[in-house]
C-alpha cells in the first residue's frame, strides 16, 4: 500500500509527463525575483481625503447672521448693538486671532441669539488675544469721542473753568478718620469750596466733595481713610495694574513717611497719598471721574496731590473695638 507522500510524488510526475517540455527554470528564477521583488517593495500608504480649510466668513456676513438672531428677540429683551460697531469688533477680532475669529463665527450657527452671544462671551474670555482686542478698541472709541468733546467751544468754557480751580486758595480744615480700634484726628488743606460730607453718622472715613457751578457729571472729591490701601509703593502699583479696570500709572514718588500714586483708568483718575506713622497708616485719595474732569488731568491732578501731601496726622486714640 502506497503512502499519501508516494501518491502526492506521483501526482507531480504525471502532472510534469503531460506538461510541453520546455525548460523551466528561467521561470523559476523570475518567479523568485518576482517574489523577492514583492517582497522589499516598501508599502504604499492609503491615500487620504484632502482636508478643505473651512471658508473664513467676512465679519459683515457674521453680523448679519447675528442681526437675524436678534431679530427673533423681544425688543424689550434686548439693547441692541449698532451694526458699524459689530463690524468693528469682528474686524478687530478677525486680525487678533484667527482661531478665536473661527470659534466665534461657529458661535454665530447657534439656534438662537442668547445661545450664540453666551457662546462668544466664552470664547473672549478664553481668548486674552481677543480680550485684549476688544478692549483696545474700546478705549480708541473713548478717545475718539473725548477728542470730539473737547473740540466744541462750550468744553473749551468748562476746560477753563477747571483749569482755574487750583487757583482758589486753600485754607486748613480738620477732620476725624476712624477704624474699629483707632481714631485719628488730622488737618488738610483745601479750597473752600470743598465740603466735608458724610453719607451716613458712621462713617469711618472723612469724604470731602466740591460745591462749584461748573456743570460735570462727577465733582473731585478727596476722603481720608486709615489703612485701607497697601502701605509699600511697589504693592500699591502691583495691585493697581493687576485691577480689572486696567488701571495706567500717570506717576510714582516713594516719600519719607510713604508714597505718592496716581493712576487713570476707564471711569477716572485717583490719586493716593499714603502717610505711615509708628503708630498708623493714614491714607488720603483724591479722584476724578468723568470725561469732564479727566480731560483736564494735567492741571488738576497735581492740585490733588498737592492737597492729599498737606495732610498731616495730630493725634492718634484708641477707641474699644465696635465688635463684641
Amino acid at each position: 500500500m502506497k503512502g499519501p507522500f508516494a501518491l502526492a510524488c506521483a501526482a507531480a510526475v504525471f502532472a510534469a509527463c503531460k506538461s510541453p517540455p520546455r525548460d523551466t527554470t528561467p521561470a523559476k528564477t523570475v518567479e523568485v525575483q518576482t517574489a523577492a521583488h514583492e517582497e522589499t517593495r516598501p508599502l504604499e500608504k492609503p491615500t487620504e481625503p484632502v482636508q478643505r480649510p473651512r471658508e473664513v466668513i467676512a465679519p459683515e456676513a457674521l453680523c448679519e447672521k447675528i442681526g437675524k438672531l436678534l431679530a427673533l428677540v423681544p425688543p424689550e429683551r434686548l439693547e441692541t448693538t449698532p451694526h458699524d460697531d459689530c463690524v468693528a469688533r469682528l474686524t478687530a477680532a478677525k486680525e487678533a486671532s484667527a482661531d478665536g475669529y473661527a470659534r466665534i463665527a461657529s458661535c454665530t450657527d447657534r439656534p438662537g441669539y442668547w445661545e450664540a452671544s453666551g457662546c462668544i462671551e466664552d470664547v473672549v474670555d478664553e481668548n486674552e488675544k481677543l480680550d485684549d482686542a476688544f478692549a483696545a478698541l474700546e478705549k480708541k472709541k473713548r478717545e475718539e469721542m473725548k477728542k470730539a468733546l473737547l473740540e466744541t467751544d462750550e468744553e473749551k468754557q468748562l476746560l477753563t473753568k477747571l483749569s482755574a480751580w487750583p487757583n482758589e486758595k486753600p485754607h486748613k480744615v480738620k477732620g476725624i478718620a476712624r477704624s474699629d480700634g483707632t481714631e485719628v484726628a488730622f488737618t488738610l488743606l483745601l479750597p473752600k469750596n470743598f465740603e466735608l460730607r458724610r453719607q451716613k453718622d458712621d462713617l469711618d472715613d472723612a469724604y470731602y466733595e466740591m460745591q462749584n457751578d461748573v456743570e460735570t457729571d462727577f465733582a473731585p472729591s478727596i476722603r481720608v481713610s486709615l489703612g485701607l490701601g497697601p502701605a509699600d509703593l511697589e504693592d500699591a502699583k502691583n495691585a493697581a495694574t493687576e485691577r480689572s479696570t486696567n488701571d495706567e500709572i500717570l506717576s510714582a514718588e516713594k516719600t519719607d513717611s510713604g508714597y505718592v500714586l496716581a493712576t487713570e483708568n476707564d471711569f477716572g483718575v485717583d490719586v493716593s497719598v499714603v502717610v505711615a506713622t509708628d503708630e498708623v497708616t493714614v491714607e488720603c485719595t483724591g479722584s476724578l471721574i468723568g470725561d469732564d474732569v479727566t480731560a483736564a488731568k494735567e492741571t488738576l491732578v497735581p492740585w490733588l496731590i498737592k492737597a492729599c501731601r498737606s495732610l498731616k496726622v495730630t493725634k492718634v486714640t484708641p477707641r474699644p473695638s465696635q465688635n463684641p
